[in-house]
């Protein structure tokens, strides 16, 4: 499975969660399915172990409702056999994130999913760094941010990179070297800001890595 077989896999359904999709996304590229946390289904409750060592009992009945409206779209493609399996893991990714933003923020899991779909955990105020990462379990130290604060103008930079996430202020998307995920559709990383930009907001870049 490459990072372009997870691009091609599937595409998220408008921009408002668009942090927890590529977020996702870019971890699922990075360390493959089934590989983000442990998660095992006993008496209809999943037990999920975080790399950074916390925990989460989550029900089987609320992480297949919230698959249901995780905002992926499978992309059927013969030439991309991996799609299906990406799919289902990105939708379960999904609902355990969900789920440990419920636990994490004192909020109903209801309430996590719709903050979420709000686009919660974009740059909201053009000063809150990227953090949607702790709700996969990952600590500070298990991502490098590849760009300054200021942020770039030029997405040269990171093509040497086969696995990042790249945002601005109003979208995120999972990158490979000089290709994006628009929509499930491979794109060059200099049309990100064209696509996904308004007036004079948005021109600067971010990007970020797992370790």
């Amino acid at each position: 499975m490459t990072p372009i077989d997870v691009i091609t896999s599937c595409y998220q359904e408008g921009e408002s969660d668009c942090t927890t999709i590529a977020t996702i996304k870019t971890a699922i590229a990075k360390f493959g399915i089934n590989n983000l946390f442990a998660a095992s289904l006993a008496g209809g409750t999943w037990s999920v172990k975080f790399k950074d060592g916390t925990t989460l009992s989550v029900s089987d009945s609320d992480i297949n409702s919230l698959k249901a409206i995780s905002g992926f779209t499978l992309i059927s493609d013969p030439a991309n056999p991996n799609a299906q399996s990406i799919f289902d893991y990105a939708q379960f990714c999904f609902g355990i994130f969900v789920a440990n933003y419920a636990q994490k923020n004192k909020v109903s899991i209801h309430a996590a999913s719709v903050e979420i779909d709000n686009g919660i955990n974009v740059f909201q105020d053009m000063q809150t760094p990227f953090s949607s990462y702790q709700y996969l379990g990952f600590n500070n130290s298990d991502v490098t941010m590849l760009t300054s604060d200021d942020g770039i103008t030029d997405p040269a930079t990171l093509s040497g990179n086969p696995v990042y996430l790249l945002c601005n202020l109003y979208h995120a998307v999972l990158a490979s070297n000089a290709q994006y995920d628009e929509y499930g559709v491979l794109t060059n990383t200099n049309e990100f800001v064209r696509k996904h930009s308004k007036l004079f907001r948005g021109k600067k870049m971010w990007a970020y890595k797992f370790n």
